[in-house]
């Protein structure tokens, strides 16, 4: 569920980076400002911008004078844009990382029992397939898929978090980027830079990060315990 909330987060964030070089305009077609993307906050852009009255612009400095300020109006609202995206972002990833904080000693004991589990139910059905009822076999199976499908989720669950960077780089990669100042594309390229690390969650300092390449390994691992295990009843 709490996926579920956060990929949500994730979606409405792309639709606004993906507004990033447009003009943002309203349901009736008139240009705004957001004060705040959240919740839904702008002002008319007419009401900051300043207009080309005739009667008072007569020369040709002065309208150049007033596009210089719009222009510069527009470039301060784009940064501010920009500021509200990358605030969102963080707001998501601490929420995240406080769920993090909470959970190591619970991903430690999750990790534990699953690979003793593994081991076991492997175990038994490798070795004594032919010693063991159809009844107790069938729940050695049943346990050991439901374990392997149990912990799949969870490291499924953790790509899926990682892959909200990826959206995020494509929304980027979508939207009207080089239409930006050159200083908006320098945060985007600063932006882009934290995106493209992975972002899956580690506990312990790195030495449990829970993604399916890690499913796999741990696999691996239970598969050599079983290994050794049979090894050394044989020779007992």
């Amino acid at each position: 569920m709490i996926m579920i909330h956060v990929e949500g987060q994730i979606k409405i964030l792309c639709s606004y980076i993906e507004m990033l070089g447009c003009p943002h305009k309203d349901s009736e077609g008139n240009r705004i400002f957001y004060k705040q993307f959240e919740t839904n906050s702008y002002v008319l852009a007419s009401s900051i911008l300043t207009k080309h009255p005739s009667t008072s612009c007569k020369t040709t400095q002065e309208v150049r004078c007033l596009e210089r300020t719009n222009l510069r109006k527009m470039r301060a609202y784009e940064q501010d844009y920009f500021k509200q995206l990358v605030r969102f972002h963080q707001k998501v990833r601490t929420f995240m990382e406080q769920i993090f904080d909470e959970i190591p000693f619970i991903v430690l004991l999750v990790v534990i029992s699953n690979y003793m589990n593994i081991s076991f139910t492997l175990y038994q059905l490798i070795v004594y397939t032919g010693h063991q009822s159809n009844g107790k076999l069938f729940k050695f199976l049943a346990e050991l898929i439901l374990t392997l499908v149990q912990f799949g989720t969870y490291c499924n669950t953790a790509e899926r978090w990682d892959s909200c960077h990826a959206r995020m780089r494509a929304s980027l990669y979508t939207s009207q980027w080089y239409t930006c100042s050159t200083q908006t594309r320098k945060d985007m390229c600063m932006l882009l830079s934290r995106l493209r690390k992975p972002n899956y969650p580690r506990f312990y300092q790195g030495v449990i990060e829970i993604s399916n390449p890690m499913f796999v390994r741990f696999v691996n691992v239970c598969y050599k315990a079983v290994n050794v295990m049979k090894i050394t009843s044989s020779r007992g």
